[in-house]
């Protein structure tokens, strides 16, 4: 909690004993503050500490709710007073939630319940290839992943083809990102099919999407 660390807007923040939302930084460093209904302004950096997990959150970003019954959802919407709208796991949808009452998901939170017993996961979001790895590292024996969302692209391609041929994944038996948003081509798409093959896995069970177009 070092008072030199940068601060954007849409950050969560302590000031004074309670926290808020960076909602302005100005040239001379002070920034505005929104707490509920009170707006704080000119705000002295020295009298400003960074939450820990208070940087603003994306679209699609992986949350877990802080008050009430624990539960993780997904953010919907990010608005003007950044407040999130937030669909949770169990079907239900909160609007203008605020940046305190909202942690962001690490990997035992996101994917602990289809973990219970390795059977599979997937996984949405910018952060899914990362967890993707993580997962690698965790837990060996996954037998299915899906990242049809994550936006994979060429890099992240490359990345799931050394997941594979270094055999970090010996139990997948599916792996699927035939719905990926960015596009692949056939300079990461073909070493994938390669690599799966080469660990005998079945290659109906390899999903990707067409090469050389963008995927909606």
């Amino acid at each position: 909690l070092r008072s030199e660390m940068p601060i954007r807007v849409g950050q969560l923040v302590w000031n004074g004993g309670s926290s808020g939302i960076v909602v302005s930084v100005e040239k001379d460093g002070t920034c505005a503050i929104q707490r509920d209904e009170l707006l704080d302004k000119d705000v002295a950096r020295a009298n400003i500490r960074v939450h820990p997990d208070g940087a603003p959150l994306m679209v699609g970003q992986p949350v877990k709710a802080r008050t009430g019954k624990p539960k993780c959802g997904e953010v919907m919407d990010v608005n003007q007073d950044w407040s999130y709208n937030v669909r949770y796991d169990d079907g239900s949808v909160e609007l203008g939630v605020r940046r305190y009452d909202l942690g962001t998901c690490t990997l035992d939170s996101v994917v602990a319940l289809s973990l219970s017993q390795n059977k599979g996961v997937g996984l949405a979001g910018a952060g899914g290839l990362a967890l993707a790895s993580e997962l690698a590292s965790l837990f060996p024996n996954l037998r299915s992943l899906e990242l049809d969302s994550c936006g994979v692209g060429d890099e992240g391609a490359d990345e799931l083809t050394k997941l594979i041929s270094a055999n970090r994944l010996h139990s997948l038996q599916s792996l699927s990102i035939e719905g990926s948003p960015t596009r692949l081509t056939d300079k990461s798409v073909l070493p994938l099919r390669r690599a799966w093959k080469a660990v005998a896995k079945r290659e109906a069970q390899l999903k990707l999407p067409a090469t050389g177009k963008p995927h909606h």
